[in-house]
């Protein structure tokens, strides 16, 4: 029987090296973090060597058995580089041999060749053919420049003391933090933004510019009139940069002056189009409401709703009946709609109420990437609107439907509200907690309201939040009252606990409905016992401390506070005297 091998790429040693540096995430995430520690830690080495340094002494003059013979050549900080004659003529001695200690040679070597073995490495793992483009490339040509230079330092004694321009590798480690972003993104599943990569690059490329002119105008100025240290490069380059003009400490020879032209033009090359980059992002986060961070659904409470269209109206609705609730006013809503804002609902919501209130996002519920943007895991519910307007209302509850199952295949524990138009589509949204059908609920009061006329528009009043100002400036009586009544509601409490009704505990229904309307105006309608809910039960029904009452009012019992005058105190006595005469 033959027997075959499989996976025979896989065990090769290009494979194996791939599987590392690429493909496992967290392997890979670690060998960058490595090595920008490693680029950064070479920077850091090549300042402490130039720190190191007497800038009132010219080193490297004389070369005497492999070693560098410092020559003391001024007495004060004030005298002249002995070896600058003019403006135009100085020693290249200066540039080209700097004093190193030995110990920062030895680690600079070692990091050198670490650099080097993993750059050859990184090479042979992402050839595709074309050897030369890889090798000539910039990562290399500095490579070239700052790490072979140090190996070669150890095949010749006098090369230990030649300059290396070790502050270039600021630039591969600048390239290594953007792999290195990009792999920890991957690695925390985490939806990588755009912008914050976008301003990284900007900041890095910002750095790697000041720490090149600086480090480069500081040795090159090592042969000018007068030493420059770091900290005056610094000061030079920031005085340069921020005002395109020089203060008081300038280059006095001609190769730094033309490095810190380079430097500019390179600026002015790489910086106005990285600048563009992010104002081009930004207009589209603001077109499209960026997304809700994580820390904010963390801390605070938010809802989602979605809608294919915002209308004004919809939308208006829905926000003045979900704070209609004292409780749900540190509520954040989130408007989730694959369309832009129309001009009237974009201007209604940047009134100050709202715009603390309401976030618009564009994006659908069908894309996982848009829910994640709004954090539908973390989200206390989910409102899915269907525009009323709609003409083919089987489509529209087609995109409703898928709508509603990618939410809860995304976030099953989110509470899912679904409001649908034909009752077809309610078999295939069971799964949702609460579904609204328009047919459903229009057909529904129709059939109610030819049984019991006007219960149509009692509903329809009991369904909208009002305070019952509407009708206050109006002529009519009748309007007055019925927009006054309009602010009734329905709201529920239990009977021992009540303001409103807890002195009729043992009365019966009738009778604690009266009393309790001509009292304070409220209307008990219904009582719910052992989970039974039994709507006006008559006057044999007696009221018990543990059932909660359902009543109609202007306001909760919370809002109200009971102010008894001589006619309800004369109506308790003659309730009492009743009950004593029964009694007895």
């Amino acid at each position: 029987r033959m027997k075959l091998k499989l996976f025979v790429n896989e065990s090769t040693m290009a494979e194996r090296l791939r599987y590392y540096f690429v493909k496992n995430q967290t392997i890979s995430l670690r060998i960058r973090l490595l090595k920008f520690l490693l680029k950064i830690f070479t920077v850091v080495l090549y300042i402490l060597r130039a720190a190191m340094e007497d800038r009132h002494r010219s080193t490297c003059t004389v070369y005497v058995c492999g070693m560098c013979v410092r020559i003391n050549t001024t007495d004060g900080p004030d005298q002249v580089n002995p070896y600058w004659t003019d403006q135009y003529t100085f020693s290249w001695t200066l540039i080209v041999w700097v004093d190193r200690h030995t110990v920062i040679w030895i680690v600079q070597v070692v990091l050198a060749f670490v650099s080097c073995f993993h750059e050859v490495l990184n090479t042979f793992v992402h050839y595709k053919g074309n050897l030369s483009q890889q090798v000539f490339s910039f990562t290399w040509f500095i490579e070239a420049a700052c790490s072979f230079t140090f190996m070669a330092t150890v095949f010749w004694e006098p090369l230990r003391c030649l300059f290396v321009p070790v502050f270039l590798n600021i630039w591969l480690a600048k390239s290594g933090l953007e792999s290195m972003i990009n792999d920890l993104h991957r690695a925390a599943h985490k939806q990588q933004s755009a912008m914050f990569n976008q301003v990284l690059v900007l900041l890095s490329t910002l750095i790697c510019l000041f720490m090149t002119c600086i480090c480069g105008v500081e040795h090159l100025e090592r042969a000018g009139k007068y030493h420059m240290d770091l900290f005056d490069a610094f000061w030079f380059v920031v005085v340069t940069f921020s005002t395109v003009g020089y203060g008081d400490i300038t280059p006095t020879i001609w190769p730094s002056k033309l490095l810190v032209i380079i430097i500019i033009f390179a600026a002015l090359s790489i910086i106005p189009s990285q600048l563009e980059q992010i104002s081009f992002l930004w207009s589209e986060r603001l077109r499209q409401g960026g997304e809700y961070s994580r820390q904010r659904a963390k801390t605070e409470k938010h809802v989602v709703v979605c809608a294919t269209v915002l209308r004004m109206d919809v939308i208006l609705d829905f926000l003045n009946e979900f704070y209609a609730l004292p409780s749900l006013q540190k509520y954040y809503v989130v408007l989730l709609s694959p369309c832009e804002l129309d001009g009237p609902l974009k201007n209604f919501l940047q009134v100050p109420i709202w715009a603390e209130r309401v976030i618009y996002i564009q994006g659908s519920l069908l894309r996982e990437v848009d829910l994640v943007r709004v954090k539908m895991d973390a989200a206390e519910a989910c409102f899915i609107l269907t525009s009323r307007q709609e003409v083919d209302r089987v489509a529209a509850d087609e995109k409703t439907i898928l709508r509603a199952m990618a939410v809860k295949d995304f976030a099953p524990k989110c509470p899912l509200f679904v409001h649908i138009l034909r009752p077809e589509s309610r078999l295939h949204v069971q799964f949702a907690d609460t579904v609204l059908c328009d047919e459903e609920f229009k057909f529904v009061l129709l059939a109610m309201n030819s049984f019991i006329p006007g219960i149509s528009t009692v509903i329809t009043l009991l369904a909208h939040t009002s305070k019952g100002q509407e009708g206050n400036n109006l002529n009519c009586r009748w309007k007055r009252d019925f927009g006054r009544s309009a602010g009734n509601e329905i709201y529920s409490v239990v009977a021992q606990e009540s303001k409103f009704f807890g002195e009729y505990v043992g009365s019966s229904f009738t009778e604690a409905s009266v009393s309790a309307h001509s009292k304070c105006g409220a209307t008990l309608i219904g009582v719910e016992r052992s989970g039974e809910i039994l709507i006006n039960p008559g006057p044999k029904f007696t009221l018990d401390e543990e059932d909660v009452l359902f009543y109609i009012c202007l306001t909760q019992e919370e809002d109200a506070i009971i102010v008894e005058g001589m006619h309800e105190q004369q109506h308790s006595e003659s309730r009492r005297s009743k009950r004593e005469s029964a009694g007895s």
